[in-house]
């Protein structure tokens, strides 16, 4: 919630105090405070004690069910949007162009983080940077916030097309938990794991903790991998699924991460429409994963 008052504050500078000559400005000093969220992200995991043992050991269970989650949320968010998409193949080569280089940005500063928290920086450093993340993301989201509310048509849209805020997250939420069952299949392995670990939807934080105490240690480092990986993807293919697919289908990888850290991507290739409507989903998958995940487990269990 906290989030998401401080981009409101944003939005209300931006429809009434902050020049839009300055914006260029202020998508300059995004993408700076995008690349510090990433690299802070990648110094975090660099920093885990047990970061890359658990990498080798149930990474691929990870991946695995991050990459079946990501799947059938964008397919069935596809398939429920697709009427609605009118900027498919829309995107000019200047656009294309800065998309792709905030993959490879990302991409640089997540494996930079990674380096330096491992190696590099001492603890002391690294636990600074950590502790400043969050300030960088109140930052950016005030950024993201002036940017939506410099284009009051956006409003106008979402206002004339409300069923759309339900429908995202309910195509992500049903998406991920069929993920979770597809990946438990192939991955032989509970379903009462596999399911709840998906539907967290990108909460990385939040389902290691929940899925530690509901099924165990191992459980919950797959939990906690799994959803951070899907957010990690998230930063790669949104610029993609936005290209080929359409704008709507690219909040499905995002989850409950379309709220906040991922939220940029949506501003550099899509529209501020969809920046809203990845804001609103990510509040409704967020406040979904807390209950969801301990019903799913009880339910295939």
């Amino acid at each position: 919630m906290l989030v998401m008052f401080i981009m409101l504050i944003g939005i209300l500078i931006g429809l009434w105090f902050f020049p839009e000559k300055y914006n260029s400005i202020n998508m300059k000093l995004q993408t700076l405070t995008t690349a510090a969220l990433i690299f802070s992200m990648g110094v975090s995991l660099g920093s885990r004690p047990n970061f890359l043992e658990q990498l080798g050991t149930i990474g691929l269970r990870s991946l695995t069910l991050a990459v079946s989650g990501i799947l059938f949320s964008t397919l069935i968010v596809w398939f429920l949007t697709r009427k609605w998409e009118q900027h498919k193949g829309s995107i000019s080569h200047q656009e294309q162009h800065s998309s792709y280089s905030m993959v490879i940005l990302a991409v640089c500063c997540l494996i930079g983080g990674v380096v330096c928290g491992r190696w590099l920086l001492p603890a002391g450093i690294s636990s600074l940077i950590i502790d400043a993340s969050d300030w960088v993301l109140y930052l950016l989201m005030i950024l993201v916030g002036i940017s939506v509310g410099l284009n009051k048509e956006a409003f106008l849209q979402i206002r004339r097309n409300p069923a759309r805020i339900l429908i995202i997250p309910l195509g992500i939420t049903v998406g991920s938990i069929i993920g979770g069952a597809v990946g438990g299949l192939i991955l032989r392995m509970p379903l009462h794991d596999s399911v709840p670990i998906t539907a967290a939807m990108g909460w990385y934080s939040l389902s290691g903790v929940l899925m530690t105490n509901l099924s165990g240690a191992e459980a919950g480092a797959v939990s906690f991998l799994c959803n951070l990986i899907r957010e990690i993807l998230s930063f790669l293919i949104i610029p993609f699924i936005a290209r080929y697919i359409g704008h709507y289908a690219s909040i499905a990888p995002a989850g409950a991460t379309s709220e906040d850290t991922t939220l940029p991507m949506f501003l550099r290739c899509t529209s501020e429409e969809i920046v809203i409507m990845a804001v609103l989903n990510g509040a409704i998958c967020s406040a979904l994963v807390p209950f969801l995940t301990p019903f799913l487990f009880r339910i295939f269990r």
